[in-house]
């Protein structure tokens, strides 16, 4: 049994030295109507005096913001409230100094926010507040902000989402991709071209809603974020091992550029899972480098006693 406000982590042991490189491959099966969203930066450490984005299911990525907030926000698949949020951090800030953070809903800052201020003691903060609603497609990230002469430690959030239809859970990442291959992803692994790099072992699910947003010139000084160009195709689609899935069709957004539209929601396709099977996300571009901020539902069939 998880509490609230507990840390969770995956210990590997290994026997002895593996005699070439490898990937390892896992997943865990929650119960319960309501999911926390996990966020940590695994040990990277921010600058002092600077705020950072963050997404909502992120391993050790901080942005600063300077870049649009659009390279580290994520689209919610499924409507939900959002109702508690957790920060824990890996050391004391430093006295008097600060660390906060803030649950951001379409660009826009919630009431779902905290203030760890160092005392050389207390690391970690819970707030409670009136439920926020989120809708379909609404993009969901935090603001991090380290004060002036902290230490800007290392910092693990959990947020409480409540998913509107019962057994939904929500998985949503930003993956950047290169134009001109197929490259493939699954969660805050690094895309590659080689699929059995990515690949993640599933539990007996079904995926049914897949968002998907397609930005252009996302870092700077290129600018604030652009709509892929007239004419250019991005395609982001999941796939079962080694192979397309779904129905009818594959699940997943295609989108023809038009210079407006950067954002598709399928909710038509799906495509179930057995325990074991592995599964990727094949992301391909014509010529833009693209970032690709997803979000998908997994639903869960109930325990059988």
């Amino acid at each position: 049994m998880v509490q609230p406000g507990q840390i969770v982590t995956v210990l590997y042991t290994f026997n002895g030295r593996p005699a070439a490189p490898g990937n390892i491959s896992w997943t865990t099966r929650r119960t319960g109507n309501a999911s926390y969203w996990m966020s940590s930066t695994a040990g990277e450490l921010g600058t002092p005096g600077t705020s950072y984005w963050m997404s909502p299911l992120s391993g050790g990525i901080l942005r600063t913001t300077q870049y649009p907030e659009e390279a580290e926000a994520c689209p919610c698949p499924t409507n939900g409230i959002l109702s508690e949020l957790w920060v824990n951090l890996a050391q004391d800030p430093g006295a008097g100094k600060t660390v906060s953070v803030t649950v951001r809903v379409g660009k826009v800052s919630t009431a779902l926010t905290l203030t760890i201020t160092g005392n050389g003691a207390t690391h970690k903060a819970a707030h409670y507040t009136t439920p926020i609603a989120i809708a379909q497609g609404h993009l969901v990230d935090y603001k991090v902000t380290f004060s002036a002469g902290s230490t800007a430690p290392p910092v693990q959030i959990g947020v409480m989402f409540t998913p509107i239809a019962p057994g939904e859970c929500v998985y949503m990442y930003a993956l950047d991709t290169t134009p001109g291959a197929a490259v493939y992803g699954w969660g805050a692994s690094p895309v590659s071209t080689a699929e059995t790099d990515v690949e993640a072992i599933l539990t007996d699910c079904t995926i049914t809603k897949v968002v998907c947003d397609f930005y252009a010139s996302l870092r700077p000084p290129s600018g604030p974020p652009a709509a892929l160009a007239k004419g250019q195709l991005a395609k982001f689609r999941l796939r079962r091992n080694a192979g397309f899935c779904g129905t009818p069709g594959v699940p997943g957004c295609v989108l023809r550029g038009n210079g407006v539209t950067t954002e598709v929601i399928n909710n038509a396709d799906s495509t179930t899972y057995v325990t074991g099977d592995r599964a990727a996300i094949q992301m391909v571009v014509d010529s833009e480098d693209v970032i690709f901020a997803y979000g998908l539902t997994i639903t869960i069939p109930p325990i059988t006693p």
